[in-house]
């Protein structure tokens, strides 16, 4: 494929959109800004399939008229392919149904880039955005039986927020509604997660038994309530919660007390006696460690020695781990899944429950924690207050912790790598090192 820095670098992807999109190459659309919300990179071991691979990044513009010079934001999402092989991707688009977007075109093909770009809310997959972004249409799938506003007819207002948007996947979305009620407007807030093929429905069922589960427990979390699940445009909907970042609050003075309080709700939500149908184990793990330190490998020759030992050490190590006490885990558990709101935890996204070894949880939370813009020192120090706490609720089984750390830090690494960040040999290389040294202040004392 060809230089892909020109479209992972905000700057110079601003300019190839400024003079090649159609509505924009005239100076009609100025785009004053540009920043990358998400990119993915997939490539392939085997040489014969290099030509499925792709890069595909997802923008946020700001983008100005001629005429007034007024600001809005606007999201497009661009999938660049090998050479020629955008021709043929284009063609698998003329028969999609699409909507005239708020700016440019629907599709647009680059064909001199070989790079398809669709305008939000179009989508090669997730269709049911160009109903759920407009009054008129997604009025008619609101879960009125769960909430203040009981008919479609009552509704005068609808703003909408994209609040995750990973295209061909899901994205949920912030619906601020207003409507009648006794003569007066009022408002309310609703999420929809938006699904690209069917899962959403057993996603929602497994959400309302942990709801229900949870009215019955003493979990520290507090979870959004799922209200309706509508198949024709494959969406959940769920209860707004309030609440601030936690990553807003790491150098406050009363953190230490908000991570007791994480490390407590972790340990009692591990004792959730719940079975869920997914299971992930250990040795599924490594299988996808050995293909993701491949593709490293393949990018990255000059760190072969380091990841070969990664790999390998994975693979010793995991023949002489203790046997594990299976519980129900999160799956996807980091800072950004929770929110802070009156000294209580929200906790979101149940996507990826499953039943599994409870390490995982803990060292998938440490290495988003330590791999956050904020002070290193600070960052382990919180880590052993997480850890300590837990340890008081739940025993850590400190050889399989190690293991999933270095898995978690080579997977990290993967993840910047087919995200195509800023300054990635740089990242890599310390990611790797982790993976390999691990953190010996964290572990340097039992836990």
């Amino acid at each position: 494929m060809q230089n892909l820095e020109i479209f992972t670098n905000p700057d110079a992807a601003r300019t190839v959109l400024q003079n090649h999109l159609p509505g924009f190459s005239h100076h009609q659309l100025q785009i004053d800004r540009c920043r990358i919300l998400n990119s993915r990179y997939k490539t392939f071991l085997k040489d014969q399939s290099n030509e499925k691979s792709f890069l595909s990044i997802c923008y946020q513009l700001g983008i100005s008229r001629r005429e007034n010079g007024a600001v809005d934001d606007h999201i497009l999402y661009a999938k660049i392919f090998p050479p020629h092989a955008s021709d043929r991707e284009f063609s698998k688009t003329l028969n999609l149904r699409l909507s005239q977007p708020k700016f440019g075109m629907a599709l647009s093909h680059l064909a001199d880039f070989d790079m398809l770009v669709w305008s939000f809310p179009n989508d090669p997959t997730l269709t049911s955005l160009q109903d759920i972004m407009r009054l008129q249409s997604v009025k008619r799938y609101f879960p009125y039986q769960h909430i203040a506003c009981k008919s479609p007819e009552h509704l005068t207002a609808l703003q909408t927020t994209v609040v995750n948007y990973r295209p061909e996947i899901r994205c949920t979305t912030r619906f601020e509604i207003s409507f009648k009620h006794r003569d007066k407007i009022a408002n309310l807030v609703l999420y929809g997660k938006t699904f690209a093929d069917d899962s959403g429905a057993e996603i929602y069922q497994r959400n309302q038994n942990l709801w229900r589960l949870l009215g019955q427990s003493k979990l520290n979390f507090k979870i959004a309530r799922p209200l309706d699940y509508v198949a024709e445009i494959r969406t959940i909907w769920q209860q707004a919660l309030p609440g601030v970042s936690l990553l807003s609050l790491i150098n406050a003075r009363s953190n230490r007390a908000i991570f007791k309080s994480i490390a407590q709700g972790l340990a009692n939500f591990h004792e959730l006696d719940w079975q869920v149908g997914n299971r992930i184990t250990v040795d599924e793990i490594l299988s996808e460690c050995r293909k993701k330190a491949g593709k490293l490998l393949n990018a990255f020759p000059e760190q072969r020695e380091t990841i070969t030992a990664i790999h390998h050490q994975l693979q010793a190590v995991n023949s002489k781990l203790p046997p594990v006490n299976e519980t129900l885990i999160h799956g996807d558990f980091h800072i950004n899944q929770l929110l802070y709101h009156r000294n209580q935890i929200a906790l979101f996204d149940f996507d990826e429950l499953a039943i599994g070894d409870p390490m995982q949880d803990l060292a998938n939370f440490i290495v988003d924690l330590l791999t956050q813009p904020i002070d290193a020192n600070l960052a382990i120090s919180l880590s052993r207050v997480f850890l300590n706490n837990y340890s008081k609720l739940k025993p850590i089984c400190v050889e399989r912790l190690r293991w999933h750390l270095t898995a978690q830090f080579l997977t990290k690494a993967y993840r910047l790598y087919w995200q195509q960040a800023e300054c990635l040999p740089d990242k890599i290389n310390k990611l790797l090192s982790l993976a390999r040294q691990g953190v010996p202040e964290l572990l340097r004392q039992p836990v």
